[in-house]
């Protein structure tokens, strides 16, 4: 529990409203803040040519959470804020928000997608909480983010059935656009 005489950082602050992107109030006995804040202790490793553009995008984030936030950021803040790599959770939100322009399901709802083909959908907190430990979580996080999924995609944010090329070395925009087409998504 927080102890409410301490102000919040600006890093709680900001993983508040990411994690306020994606959670569901609708569906509120689902509940993935462990995970999410996981994912947020993880740098995102761009692996693969032109994945350092997700990083870009995982990063404006940043600069958009600093438009919206109800508070001035003073400088010491914008610096705390902009001093980390940006996390595999910045990624997946950013990636999830293009993925809902391109085909609209919501980004809440392409972020489930995304848990659920990392298997990560039965980690909800109460998991979290009763089993007292996060290696399993952070064991999928860390496959995904190494690209040690396998070739198909599986145990990555995009398998495919049928894939043309090795789902490892290609880049996560168009592993998208692949999922995207086998799944008729368009």
């Amino acid at each position: 529990m927080r102890n409410h005489s301490h102000p919040i950082t600006i890093q709680e602050a900001y993983f508040n409203w990411l994690y306020y992107l994606v959670y569901d109030p609708a569906d509120p006995l689902i509940v993935f803040r462990t995970v999410c804040s996981v994912m947020h202790e993880i740098e995102f490793l761009a692996l693969v040519p032109h994945d350092e553009n997700r990083i870009a995008d995982g990063a404006e984030l940043r600069n958009r959470f600093q438009r919206e936030s109800n508070k001035s950021l003073g400088p010491m803040e914008i610096a705390d804020l902009m001093a980390s790599n940006v996390s595999v959770f910045e990624v997946l939100l950013a990636l999830a928000d293009r993925a809902d322009f391109m085909v609209p399901l919501t980004q809440k709802v392409w972020f489930r997608i995304f848990i659920e083909n990392l298997k990560l959908d039965e980690f909800t907190d109460e998991y979290c909480d009763r089993n007292k430990t996060l290696w399993p979580v952070k064991s999928i996080i860390n496959c995904f983010n190494n690209r040690a999924y396998s070739k198909t995609g599986k145990r990555g944010i995009f398998p495919l059935r049928r894939p043309r090329c090795d789902q490892r070395e290609v880049e996560l925009w168009y592993q998208m656009g692949a999922y995207m087409t086998e799944n008729a998504m368009y």
